[in-house]
């Protein structure tokens, strides 16, 4: 798999200005997030269904039938979920990551549907 040319390091691509990159060890929460620190990076956080879409079709690039991480947990504190990147999961963040339509609000609030792959 290669990169998209442009400001991402090799083997990463990139979408709407962040580099991404399908790492293919099977590892617990922990080793996926020291895998990405070690590399410079986050987990990813999808926080919208286009982002989510990309992820999809990345991972699927490398296999279909594999399930990936994202930086999405709740290890500190039980029931409350916290991104990757340290904020917080907020009631109305995307949160459509399965094999349901993926749901989009709009500008003006409305929910959006398209279809989606499993994550």
């Amino acid at each position: 798999m290669t990169a998209t040319e442009g400001p991402c390091p090799p083997g990463y691509h990139l979408f709407q200005d962040n580099c991404y990159k399908v790492f293919e060890d099977t590892l617990k929460y922990e080793g996926s997030v020291e895998t990405c620190r070690k590399d410079g990076g986050i987990l990813a956080t999808p926080r919208d269904c286009t982002t989510d879409q990309f992820l999809i079709e990345l991972k699927n690039r490398v296999s279909e039938n594999r399930y990936v991480r994202i930086g999405l947990t709740d290890r500190l504190q039980e029931g409350v979920f916290v991104w990757s990147d340290g904020s917080p999961l907020r009631e109305r963040d995307y949160t459509a990551w399965t094999q349901k339509p993926c749901q989009d609000v709009d500008k003006t609030g409305r929910q959006r549907e398209k279809e989606t792959r499993e994550f």
